[in-house]
């Protein structure tokens, strides 16, 4: 992506106005709301910024790919969540790529991961001998109490945002994506094998001293990851 990055930078009115006066602005406001743990003012921003940069690779000539048409539908569930929440609980980023971060609170995770398991369920063909934890790595925290099996996944009902969208355009089909065709899970927004998994994690507490040599991930005599060349 450097030869990528490099091509926005030079034909990219955008991207220069941006990091003239949009970025430096919302970086001081993206501190403050750090600062005071505003985690709304703090995702809108997020939004906002991978938003921008998305807008600058279309904007690059020739255009560089970022988002696609899977991505857009990850920002709707965003979107739609945050307004049946009545404030802004989760917040999508992308960089380069189509595939998501997700920032949420942790009180809010339940009902957001639920979402995302109705709306991006595995590919139906995948999932014999699949166990829900490999696709929901290190999630059970999130899910135990909501989903146990695919099963329950498949006969998760609609969001209550979107219950009544979807209830009009399958006509009272069956929504269980082990049983419904791909032309009925499409008007039930399920789009089953979208993404190979899903990986919950807290955030670090961000750049530290480390003292202990044991704890470098570096070699401090090489430079190198561990396990890397020569390095022990």
């Amino acid at each position: 992506w450097r030869d990528e990055m490099r091509r926005t930078v030079a034909t990219s009115a955008l991207s220069q106005a941006r990091t003239g006066t949009v970025t430096p602005a919302r970086a001081m406001a993206w501190d403050t709301a750090v600062k005071q743990r505003n985690f709304g003012a703090f995702a809108d921003i997020v939004m906002a910024e991978s938003n921008a940069l998305q807008a600058c690779l279309l904007d690059t000539l020739p255009p560089v790919p970022g988002i696609n048409d899977m991505s857009r539908k990850v920002m709707d569930v965003v979107h739609r969540f945050n307004a049946h929440m009545g404030l802004t609980a989760a917040a999508y980023s992308f960089d380069a790529g189509p595939d998501p971060a997700i920032f949420f609170m942790e009180k809010d995770g339940p009902e957001l991961f639920m979402r995302l398991l109705y709306h991006f369920p595995p590919a139906k063909a995948s999932i014999e001998g699949l166990k829900l934890t490999e696709f929901m790595f290190g999630s059970s925290s999130l899910t135990a109490s909501l989903v146990n099996d695919w099963t329950d996944v498949a006969a998760l009902p609609p969001p209550k945002e979107v219950f009544a969208e979807i209830y009009q355009a399958v006509q009272q089909q069956t929504l269980v994506h082990a049983e419904a065709d791909d032309r009925t899970l499409n008007m039930a927004m399920r789009w089953c094998g979208a993404f190979c998994g899903m990986l919950p994690f807290r955030m670090g507490r961000g750049p530290h001293i480390v003292e202990e040599q044991r704890d470098h991930l570096l070699n401090y005599k090489t430079g190198l990851p561990y396990g890397w060349g020569t390095a022990t």
